[in-house]
């Protein structure tokens, strides 16, 4: 999709607010009470909608975490009273529809904030929900038999920036076939998919789905066999090589290789048929291996996890065992990376293995884990550490690669904390605070690096400073107001904020955000990392684009510089010229 960027965000006012104390977050439960209401209904979208009863309608504040649900009438209408002041987010749902909130454009975008103010009386609100998609096919042995409870996945296909991704998709559709090896999924939103289909899941999930394909020779040699072995000199008395095959996972319509796998175009509420799936059997192979170990190994048996890794960041576990040796049959042809580590002491060792049919040999030597140590300090220096709070080390994915997540670590009343266990890698520091928002990051530093927003690397050569994670309970914010030219609310954009580091321009990256204007016009970011920032709006956006690379590159040049100090709060009204 081509994405229009506004590069006329010009009338920019800058207004700088001094440090204010932000209030304690509430509790996640009953949502206190207010004096507004909204009310309004939930119908078919087209020109013609009609009321969509017992639909689930939900109300959720944008920042605090409470709201409220409610079922439409048989007449699709909602109400909620007793609703706070604040900005809100009203999502519908209902079976076999795709999920709407209000002021949404299209299936997978961020709705429209309501801005609700004490006594307001919001009404005819309208959420006007499309019929999901179906999609619908029998998965077929290679010689046409149809295969009853073969698994089927359906994977949306979406392109970030330069990067080709698939998305598992979840459906309340049945996922497996039935008795005559049919499936149909349902509820499905427009978009491009690919279907796979797995003839023999959980055997294959264990490599006990292996099977041997019968061939000329093995008939020839049998028939030798019943004629007691006599007068045919060109058969040998040995049977022949048995090359174990396995049904391994299969694309529509009928390939092993997800990158020829037919993609499959959905429009809104469109109904598709006879998509087939034919199952591939392919040679497999046994891998053994051996875990090596200089260390004691006082009664610790290693895990041995074998995790096939494709090109999309994305991987698929085939295998799951434990012990010094290892042997795992049916293998299909690919690309795995084994990981071995102890539970107690933490060594850990991997190996890649290309599996192409022929047997495998793998040895994987055991080394010493990294350890991470740190303190965290807080703007008030009276704080105590909150109880729940822990330290914990994300992976971030790396082509090709597999890390596997260290326990997070519990700080202790000094606030010190000790990350034991860690495999080198790419790492996203998260403390993980209990509560609903009361504390957020100001800052995490190892020595002179700041890696508040930039990923910390960690390699088995060099050794990390400790680090200073300090928080805040006075996180910065950015607000305003988005008007169009004629000083109407733009309510129908997506703004981006983002870091000028391009380190920074990763998945989930905290100093990246996304928000749409409210009913008001108005928009908040709370939170993000003090520094520099860029600010753009777009007319659409797909979800989680904003952190690729390739479309934050796009909307530099017309982006509003802006500085958050720590602590501060800063109104940036944004007017459109044309």
């Amino acid at each position: 999709m081509r994405i229009r960027v506004l590069f006329a965000l010009v009338c920019a006012i800058l207004v700088a607010a001094a440090p204010m104390r932000s209030q304690q977050a509430r509790d996640a439960g009953a949502p206190p009470s207010g004096t507004a209401m909204l009310s309004g209904s939930v119908t078919t979208a087209g020109d013609a909608p009609k009321p969509l009863r017992a639909a689930i309608v939900t109300l959720n504040h944008v920042e605090k975490g409470y709201g409220d649900t409610v079922i439409a009438d048989d007449d699709g209408r909602f109400e909620f009273r007793s609703v706070p002041a604040g900005r809100y987010i009203v999502t519908a749902r209902k079976s076999g529809y795709i999920v709407a909130s209000f002021g949404s454009t299209q299936s997978g975008r961020a709705g429209t904030p309501i801005a609700v103010s004490d006594g307001a009386e919001i009404r005819n609100l309208r959420l006007a929900l499309v019929r999901g998609g179906v999609l619908s096919g029998t998965v077929r042995h290679p010689a046409g038999e149809p295969v009853p409870e073969a698994r089927v996945e359906l994977m949306r296909v979406s392109t970030v920036g330069s990067e080709r991704r698939f998305e598992q998709v979840y459906s309340s559709g049945e996922e497996e076939t039935d008795d005559r090896g049919m499936f149909r999924l349902f509820g499905i939103p427009p978009g491009e998919y690919v279907l796979r289909a797995h003839a023999e899941p959980w055997a294959m999930m264990h490599g006990a789905m292996s099977v041997h394909e019968m061939t000329a020779a093995d008939i020839q040699w049998a028939r030798f066999q019943m004629q007691g072995g006599a007068s045919v000199s060109s058969v040998s008395t040995e049977p022949p090589p048995r090359r174990p095959r396995a049904y391994a996972p299969s694309y529509y319509p009928g390939t092993s290789s997800r990158t020829q796998a037919a993609v499959i175009r959905l429009a809104p509420g469109e109904e598709r048929t006879g998509l087939d799936i034919t199952t591939q059997a392919v040679a497999t192979s046994r891998v053994r291996g051996t875990v090596e170990f200089d260390g004691s190994r006082d009664g610790d048996v290693p895990n041995v996890s074998f995790v096939e890794v494709d090109n999309t960041d994305s991987f698929y576990g085939f295998g799951f065992t434990h012990g010094w040796t290892f042997s795992l049959d049916g293998v299909p042809p690919g690309r795995y990376s084994v990981t071995a580590s102890l539970e107690k002491s933490k060594h850990f060792g991997t190996a890649e293995v290309v599996v192409s049919g022929q047997d495998q040999n793998v040895q994987i030597r055991l080394r010493e884990p990294l350890t991470l140590r740190g303190v965290l300090s807080f703007r008030d220096s009276t704080q105590a550490v909150p109880k729940g709070l822990r330290v914990e080390l994300a992976p971030l994915g790396t082509r090709g690669t597999l890390t596997i997540s260290p326990e997070p670590a519990t700080p202790g009343a000094d606030g010190s904390f000790e990350v034991k266990g860690i495999m080198p890698g790419r790492y996203r520091v998260n403390p993980q605070i209990p509560g609903a928002g009361a504390w957020s990051v100001e800052s995490i530093k190892a020595g002179d690096l700041d890696v508040t927003a930039v990923p910390l690397v960690l390699t088995a050569d060099a050794s990390t400073p400790p680090l200073i994670v300090r928080l805040t309970d006075q996180p910065t914010e950015l607000s305003g107001g988005f008007e169009d030219a004629s000083g109407r609310p733009a309510t129908d954009y997506f703004i981006i904020v983002f870091s000028p580091d391009e380190r920074a321009w990763y998945r989930n990256s905290r100093a990246i955000a996304q928000t749409r204007p409210g009913t008001d016009g108005r928009f908040s970011v709370r939170a993000l990392p003090p520094g520099n920032y860029l600010l753009a709006a777009v007319t659409d956006v797909e979800r989680d684009q904003w952190f690729s690379p390739d479309f934050l590159k796009e909307l530099v040049p017309g982006a509003v510089k802006v500085t958050l100090g720590a602590g501060e709060k800063k109104v940036q009204d944004l007017r459109i010229t044309r």
